[in-house]
């Protein structure tokens, strides 16, 4: 699994912890936390353009992923819902290229299905217009549960600059996307 905008790290700690491990961790910042330094595998990624992250794409030749993972997306904008749903539309785009260019490369045009999991609190999935930047995509929702972050020992929602997030009525969404030749 592909992790995007890790701001402390606390996430991917704790899935260590509970001995699920993503296969990469990213950060928009260019300096994670020392805490955090371990877990991290690549600063300044940019979720809406990870397709064209030659870093990124390096790295994915040696290693496989079919999903691709944001708890609570933040473009450092409060409450700015016209550009939220245009950097989530970006994400969205963005993640569907990767993961078939990837997939397809690796596995000669093979099928299998993608994924792209993302956790959202309240209102955000209507107000960001999540379904249509996922269908515009190729992504369809295939589940949605509530998000409880206390099952994941250590981890404290923060936003990139270091606030906490305060969550409430979280969920996390699965959204599917078929690659066919």
């Amino acid at each position: 699994m592909l992790l995007f905008g890790e701001a402390d790290f606390s996430f991917t700690q704790a899935l260590s912890r509970l001995r699920m491990c993503p296969l990469i961790a990213t950060t928009y910042d260019s300096d994670p936390p020392v805490s955090a330094q371990s877990y991290c595998n690549l600063t300044n990624v940019d979720a809406t353009m990870c397709h064209a992250d030659r870093r990124l794409t390096t790295y994915l030749e040696n290693h496989p992923i079919t999903s691709c993972a944001w708890n609570f997306p933040f473009n450092g904008q409060d409450e700015d819902d016209a550009s939220h749903v245009t950097f989530l539309s970006g994400t969205f785009m963005s993640v569907a290229q990767l993961l078939t260019s990837h997939y397809r490369a690796k596995y000669h045009g093979s099928w299998e299905e993608l994924e792209f999991g993302i956790a959202l609190q309240g209102d955000q999935f209507t107000r960001w217009s999540i379904m249509q930047s996922a269908r515009r995509a190729g992504f369809h929702l295939d589940w949605w549960d509530v998000f409880n972050h206390e099952e994941f020992p250590g981890y404290h929602p923060k936003r990139g600059n270091g606030e906490n997030f305060p969550v409430q009525n979280a969920r996390f969404y699965v959204f599917k996307l078929k690659c066919h030749d």
